[in-house]
């Protein structure tokens, strides 16, 4: 894979990170940054990781970047590393710990000299083709609107087939296939990803922190830095209506009629009218950060997590509550079974436990299923679950069916209503997985410059959308034949 420039910056001075990043991929220099801090700190490793495989490090100087802890921590981790430091000195001083490198003054927001980019490029490698995977044009802004109906250019790229999950796994668990009766055969269902298709929505302000579809897959939901939700036609590629919220939004969804949207912010989770389209809130739970939020197959209760190792069950209609305590870390995803009975919460120690929804206990004890844990989803069938962080794996009660074979930080999962598996990882790819043989079956390397923080699949398996630190969301065509 090309090398890269590892950017370090405080939040505040994000927008000239952004220009800076694009002038540097235009002059033929790959770079990789993020937020001081993304999603609490939960991406602490990826941070580390980049830092470490980075060929240059290059420190985006300003007051509030010094006063950064998480700026400090990186240059820390540079210098520990050995990594050449290239200061650019946006505004204030030169840093005091960094003021015997070669500084070069950006000070009215220019972008650096060509001797600058020349030394980066002399750092980072220039190839950046990855062998075996096939890469998306970043579309010109021109066209993005437009380009998903295009006679012209929507020609698919490939389709790729993968089997439906029907055929159990390594003989510890036997999928149920509601469409397969015994002694037939299972249909495989043909999943491909039109590469042409691709819609950006713009209009966030900030990361992008999650997305959700109506049952309906007419509309989609997103949340994220700029505190606000919002709700986009699909089909138009436009957006339809927006609410402000009291905090950061961290996690969208859907009730089962697709009419409520519950938001889960920095200051509790907030339930909104998706029919009548006006700033209207239904109703307000107020607790920590709710930096997790899943409804029950049912509509009836909304499960969150908070950063005090909390999980909470909320009757939409009564607004009661039900705390449940277990978890040693910060709550990051919780799950509701497809049939409701089981409720699903993983934690930043790497942690999960199982709840019964009926009774409000735990199912037998918390297990430790990896160093840390950003995301968990069970299958279309309820068969098994999988659980992303360090490690990919699949679980069927406390029996590990297997591990998939990626060796990045994995940030999001989906399921397709088919039951392929589709995730996004700190490096800002997309894949889909046959969980029967742990293979993956696409892989999309040019997804996202950034770690991708959502995927979600359409409920009528036609649109898959992902959204990564930046402050847009994609849409692709995937065409099922099944």
């Amino acid at each position: 894979m090309a090398g890269y420039a590892f950017i370090s910056y405080s939040r505040r001075d994000r927008r000239y990170v952004e220009r800076l990043a694009s002038h540097l991929k235009r002059a033929g220099v790959r770079t990789w940054f993020d937020d001081e801090i993304p999603i609490g700190d939960r991406f602490e490793k990826v941070i580390r990781s980049k830092i470490d495989a980075c060929d240059a490090f290059v420190v985006v100087m300003t007051p509030d970047a010094e006063e950064s802890r998480w700026v400090h921590r990186e240059i820390t981790r540079a210098e520990t590393k050995g990594k050449e430091i290239l200061p650019l000195l946006l505004a204030g001083d030169v840093f005091f710990r960094i003021n015997d490198a070669n500084c070069e003054a950006v000070t009215d927001e220019r972008m650096p000299t060509a001797k600058f980019v020349d030394q980066l490029k002399a750092l980072v490698s220039a190839d950046d083709s990855t062998p075996g995977l096939v890469e998306s044009p970043a579309p010109a802004k021109t066209w993005r609107r437009s380009i998903w109906f295009s006679p012209f250019l929507a020609i698919p790229l490939g389709i790729i087939a993968v089997a439906a999950l029907a055929i159990p796994l390594a003989g510890k668990w036997s999928p149920r296939s509601p469409n397969t009766s015994a002694g037939s055969t299972p249909t495989a269902p043909v999943v491909g990803v039109d590469l042409a298709t691709l819609k950006v929505l713009e209009g966030h302000r900030g990361e992008v922190r999650s997305v959700a579809f109506t049952p309906d897959s007419h509309l989609l939901a997103s949340t994220g830095e700029d505190r606000t939700v919002r709700l986009w036609d699909v089909i138009k590629a436009k957006q339809t209506a927006q609410w402000k919220l009291g905090g950061e939004g961290y996690q969208v969804a859907f009730g089962r009629q697709g009419s409520l949207i519950a938001v889960g912010t920095a200051n509790g989770v907030t339930l909104y009218d998706a029919v009548t389209r006006k700033e209207r809130p239904v109703a307000k739970f107020p607790q920590d950060a709710a930096r997790t939020v899943a409804f029950s197959k049912d509509g009836t209760t909304i499960a969150t997590g908070d950063d005090l190792r909390r999980v909470r069950l909320w009757n939409v209609f009564t607004h009661g509550e039900v705390v449940l305590t277990g978890n040693p870390g910060r709550i990051t995803s919780v799950a509701f079974s497809p049939d409701g009975s089981t409720l699903l919460s993983a934690d930043d120690e790497g942690f999960l436990m199982r709840w019964d929804t009926g009774s409000h206990r735990p199912i037998g004890e918390k297990i430790q299923v990896d160093t840390y844990l950003n995301a968990v989803a069970w299958s279309p069938d309820g068969a098994f679950f999988v659980t992303a962080g360090d490690h990919i794996r699949l679980w069927n009660g406390t029996t590990m069916i297997r591990e998939l074979p990626r060796t990045v930080v994995t940030t999001a999962v989906a399921f397709t209503p088919k039951g392929v598996l589709v995730t996004g990882d700190d490096i800002g790819s997309v894949l889909f997985w046959d969980p029967r043989t742990g293979k993956t079956v696409y892989e999309s390397s040019a997804e996202h410059d950034q770690p991708v923080l959502t995927v979600a699949v359409a409920p009528n398996n036609r649109t898959l959308s992902t959204a990564s630190t930046y402050d847009t969301i994609h849409l692709r065509r995937l065409r099922d034949s099944s």
